[in-house]
């Protein structure tokens, strides 16, 4: 298992390297000039001539890719155009932020699309299993920032039962001086139960409204999964045995169904990264997914280089991780 790893770490490195030329070549197809966006409409040629020879946008292309990817190599991702700080700082910051959000979004949709797929499975062409599977219809047919916006209104703006945005109340954040950046983890490590909360309550709205599409996949690939099971010879023989049903559904057929489902769940995890630019900028999310928005619309090619790669660089990471995890399941997979 462990060559095997190794193959498969060595077989991201082309993977990731034709990443870096597509959004670079993409990034430079943006339409706009990021040095007159920084000086503005107003700015002279000249001025905007100067910038672009002081950034070097005024260099081929290809030379501008190679002196990129050699800042990479040696740790170095280069500086925000438009805000001067150093992009590793700023992602620093930020990514820990995003990777909190995807976790409570990916911690929502697995309690409960697991359960209801198993529900909707266990009670097959009854009015349970239309009831589930309407429900997670519905949950795949919702763009995330319509839901998002209406989840606002309904619950911030109306009932005042969450707040609208950021990610903790304004006296609170000015206060906190965080470890890890992720604030909930960082307030149970302060031992400050103000905070995890205040933080937890923030957290809701924004994970539930990225997390309804992953639950919806999650809920119907569950069921699917388990109706299979459920007809396999092997659970028909554990029943006939005269095990109770709880013990046969999660000892027997919950285990053996679960392949399929982990592969919806590592795809879904990166689906959620790119998914959160979205969510992050109607909740006034302070991550990768609204720092890549903003750099979009300020042609900060530095941060959407590095954010766009950092995002493919997690998703590749987690897809390897969710096939190692196979075997862990299902003994009978072997990698060599």
């Amino acid at each position: 298992m462990t060559a095997y790893f190794f193959r498969r770490l060595l077989g991201l490195i082309p993977v990731l390297f034709g990443i870096s030329v597509l959004v670079f070549s993409f990034v430079r197809a943006i339409p706009g000039d990021p040095a007159r966006v920084m000086l503005g409409e107003r700015a002279t040629d000249e001025s905007v001539r100067q910038i672009r020879q002081d950034m070097g946008l005024d260099r081929p292309v290809v030379e501008q890719y190679l002196k990129y990817m050699g800042g990479i190599f040696r740790g170095d991702l280069g500086t925000s155009i438009f805000s001067q700080i150093p992009v590793s700082d700023d992602m620093k910051r930020r990514f820990p932020a995003t990777l909190e959000l995807s976790l409570a979004a990916m911690l929502f949709a697995l309690l409960v699309g697991v359960p209801l797929g198993i529900l909707a499975a266990v009670r097959r062409n009854s009015s349970v299993d239309n009831i589930a599977m309407a429900i997670a219809l519905i949950g795949v047919s919702m763009p995330v920032f319509w839901l998002g916006m209406i989840m606002k209104y309904i619950f911030s703006i109306s009932s005042k039962v969450f707040p609208p945005s950021a990610r903790l109340d304004d006296i609170l954040s000015f206060s906190f001086v965080p470890i890890t950046n992720m604030y909930v983890l960082d307030g149970i490590l302060r031992l400050n139960p103000t905070i995890v909360w205040d933080a937890m309550l923030h957290l809701v709205m924004p994970a539930v409204a990225l997390g309804t599409i992953p639950m919806a996949i999650i809920a119907r690939m569950t069921r699917s999964s388990m109706v299979e099971v459920l007809s396999q010879d092997y659970v028909r023989t554990a029943r006939a045995k005269g095990l109770v049903q709880r013990s046969v559904i999660w000892k027997h057929a919950l285990r053996n169904a679960m392949l399929p489902v982990i592969t919806v769940v590592g795809l879904s995890f990166g689906g959620l990264l790119s998914g959160a630019v979205l969510t992050e900028t109607i909740f006034a999310w302070s991550g990768i997914g609204s720092w890549i928005y903003e750099g979009i619309f300020q042609r900060d090619y530095p941060v959407i280089q590095s954010g766009v790669l950092l995002v493919s660089f997690v998703f590749v990471v987690v897809n390897l991780m969710v096939d190692m995890s196979y075997a862990i399941f299902d003994p009978r997979i072997q990698y060599r």
